[in-house]
């Protein structure tokens, strides 16, 4: 509820997305970061701050607790601790994989992640254009859905993933969904299967804020390792892992948040409500008054 202050309440009778965001906040953080050690303070932190009485600072605390079990969660998968320090003393096995040299698989994950994100928002689009008996947008979401089901068959076929026989079908659903399209929206229509590939291709950046992320912890622990003084070079280490701490809190943060407002939520998020303010105490003796 917090994070979804910055945007417009949901219309009334609308998709509330506070579970939705609940769910895959924590979920995008926790891929982007992906570190035991870092996630254990952002733990440490988070108790402390749920200790408050303050609303803000508790719901802080809150969602800090969810992103940190995330993270810690990815870190045991990455086989990160502080960085390389989790495969070279702990021996943490990378169960997922390294991310520092799988950066192909990495971004495969990403997109897969994007792919999977963006055919729920067209969904739950759905979902919401037959509850308002739209039939447009209803046709118009299914149409992008087949067109970005095309466009995986074509690569794929082009690609020898899938055999060469899905080809034929692929290019006639192609040309299908982008007569329909025209029909339904002009000759722009056929710009929003484009649009869909662009936001799912936006997805990327878990990939390349996660290797930034697990990069600059290795070089924290390189350098900590170049000194002779053991402890000059862990202090070096610590102010490095310390500025690589704060921008994991604020850089995946962000880009989460932006995967959500600008990619998933504009599949069925309608805003234009007004938030909900009850009466206290006070008011009412004013009222009365």
């Amino acid at each position: 509820e917090l994070l979804l202050r910055l945007l417009s309440p949901p219309r009334y009778g609308t998709m509330d997305a506070t579970s939705l965001l609940s769910l895959f906040f924590p979920l995008f953080f926790g891929l982007i970061v992906g570190d035991i050690g870092y996630g254990l303070i952002f733990l440490a932190i988070s108790l402390c701050l749920r200790k408050s009485p303050k609303f803000f600072i508790h719901s802080i605390g809150s969602i800090l607790f969810a992103v940190s079990l995330s993270t810690i969660f990815f870190g045991f998968l990455y086989g990160e601790f502080f960085g390389n320090l989790g495969k070279d003393y702990f021996k943490l096995p990378h169960i997922l994989f390294n991310r520092h040299e799988s950066i192909i698989p990495f971004l495969i994950l990403a997109v897969s992640v994007g792919v999977f994100h963006i055919v729920l928002g067209f969904l739950l689009g759905i979902i919401e254009s037959l509850r308002k008996r739209h039939k447009k947008e209803v046709v118009e979401k299914i149409a992008v859905l087949g067109g970005l089901a095309g466009l995986f068959l074509l690569v794929a076929s082009i690609m020898k993933i899938l055999p060469s026989g899905f080809l034929p079908p692929s290019i006639v659903l192609l040309v299908v969904v982008t007569i329909i399209l025209i029909f339904l929206r002009g000759f722009i229509g056929p710009l929003e299967i484009i649009s869909a590939v662009a936001n799912i291709l936006s997805y990327a950046r878990i990939m390349a804020l996660g290797l930034a992320g697990v990069m600059m912890a290795n070089i924290a622990n390189h350098i900590g390792g170049l000194s002779e003084n053991i402890f000059i070079g862990v202090i070096l280490a610590s102010l490095l892992h310390a500025l690589n701490l704060i921008l994991s809190v604020f850089s995946p943060t962000i880009q989460s948040l932006r995967l959500h407002y600008v990619e998933f939520f504009s599949k069925f998020y309608e805003p234009g409500g007004k938030k909900y303010s009850p009466f206290r105490r006070k008011e009412v003796g004013e009222c009365i008054s």
